[in-house]
């Protein structure tokens, strides 16, 4: 287990609002929520370790877009007759005489302004522009700072260098709708933060949370691409009248990856058994991973990485492919940033693989060596003199190519602006 530092980033939303992207048919049916969203990050601290954001809640026309496909009435519908009656602040709630008022008040005021925490656990060790994973953990529980919720992923995050998030008040006292919507502006904001790999975006979640991941595995393939329900498997799919968009079942049943998880003893394993059949007979790939000694849950990790294995396994076969065809010119000096660039894409997929025990070393090989060249161009940059300074990054870019283009764009822009500067009478370093 690795060690984490605590820190808080503040997010800000501005002018959230629905906006269709035509190029995308999924996207401008239900509208793209996050285009006028500006999350505002601390950059004092580090992107590493562990760490909250708290954000306001979310837009009451993101509860439309994904509540009322469930069956759960619009906003208007909610906040008319209980907010003239009760108010809309939080003493509202208790105000509420009825259960269901206070349940329906609840939803309602998570998307008006009531903070969203999310928890997120990130490699120690991140280069710049690192491609990573991400897996979105639906804890059953309230407290997403609960050890149970997306703790239970955070020993994947170095050796498999992933990010794991997971959301506070969002277990299974809340609303299918407020849920899925905490999954999906936390994926947003994992992608703003981290070079996220689209193809390695993986939902899971325990028992009331395994069956929320069912229902985005099927809505949003094209945000998740692999699913690891634990302990509680639904077969939204055969709902009738279906609101799952045929396009988005027929992208799930083509594309993406499913890892059903169960507990031997587990209430709910029949079920899960049963919808893992449905769904297996009409993809390809899917698996059931069942733990002997579990019951509702499972936490070994033994079982937990066989279902990312799985879900990894086409990558891991292009990142096998990849390193079989550069393996022969490993010694060679003139193809160090061909080769480096060739394996970063896979190093979380090395892990746990054969060809990986060869890969992984001759990638940190390259990956030390391209630091320390970095950091001496680094220092040239930081000299007073611009023409030392575009030599040492001409040399850096000579050498190591297309693995140092992102870093050379950056070091550029740091003389041009240095060299600005200096024009205004400032001083070249500031």
């Amino acid at each position: 287990m690795k060690t984490c530092s605590v820190f808080l980033v503040i997010c800000a939303v501005a002018g959230v609002a629905i906006a269709a992207r035509s190029e995308n048919p999924s996207n401008s049916q239900r509208g793209d929520p996050f285009v006028f969203w500006d999350p505002i990050f601390d950059q004092q601290h580090e992107q590493t370790g562990t760490y909250r954001v708290s954000c306001p809640g979310l837009p009451s026309a993101l509860w439309n877009t994904i509540a009322v496909p469930l069956g759960e009435q619009p906003v208007d519908a909610l906040k008319n007759p209980l907010t003239y009656r009760y108010g809309s602040d939080k003493a509202a709630v208790k105000k509420a005489k009825t259960k269901k008022e206070k349940e329906e008040l609840s939803k309602f005021r998570r998307f008006e302004g009531e903070p969203v925490v999310f928890t997120v656990c990130a490699p120690t060790d991140i280069e710049p522009g690192e491609p990573l994973g991400l897996i979105f953990y639906l804890s059953p529980k309230q407290g997403a700072l609960d050890k149970d919720s997306g703790h239970r992923f955070t020993y994947v995050v170095d050796d498999r260098r992933m990010v794991t998030m997971t959301a506070n008040l969002s277990g299974n006292y809340d609303s299918v709708a407020w849920r899925v919507a905490c999954a999906l502006a936390g994926v947003e904001l994992a992608k703003r933060r981290y070079n996220i790999r689209p193809d390695r975006v993986y939902a899971t979640g325990s028992s009331g949370g395994g069956r929320v991941t069912s229902y985005i595995m099927l809505r949003y393939p094209e945000i998740f691409t692999g699913a690891m329900p634990n302990c509680g498997f639904y077969s939204f799919a055969t709902w009738e009248p279906s609101n799952i968009p045929p396009e988005s079942l027929e992208r799930f049943y083509t594309s993406s990856r499913l890892a059903v998880i169960e507990g031997k003893d587990d209430f709910n394993r029949a079920e899960s058994k049963e919808n893992y059949d449905f769904y297996k007979a009409k993809m390809s790939m899917a698996t059931y991973i069942e733990d002997p000694n579990a019951g509702h849950g499972v936490r070994d990790p033994v079982y937990l990485d066989k279902a990312i294995d799985f879900l990894d396994s086409p990558l891991s076969a292009e990142g096998e492919a990849a390193w079989a065809k550069i393996k022969p010119g490993i010694g060679d000096a003139k193809r160090r940033g061909e080769i480096l660039a060739a394996l970063r894409p896979y190093r979380g997929v090395m892990f746990n693989q054969p060809w990986g025990a060869e890969a992984l070393p001759a990638l940190n090989d390259l990956s030390t060596a391209y630091r320390g060249e970095l950091k001496q161009a680094e220092e040239a940059v930081g000299a007073q003199s611009p023409k030392v300074a575009k030599k040492a990054i001409d040399e850096f870019e000579m050498v190591w190519g297309v693995a140092a283009k992102g870093d050379v764009v950056r070091l550029r822009e740091k003389v041009a602006n240095g060299i600005a500067g200096k024009i205004q009478g400032k001083n070249y370093e500031k």
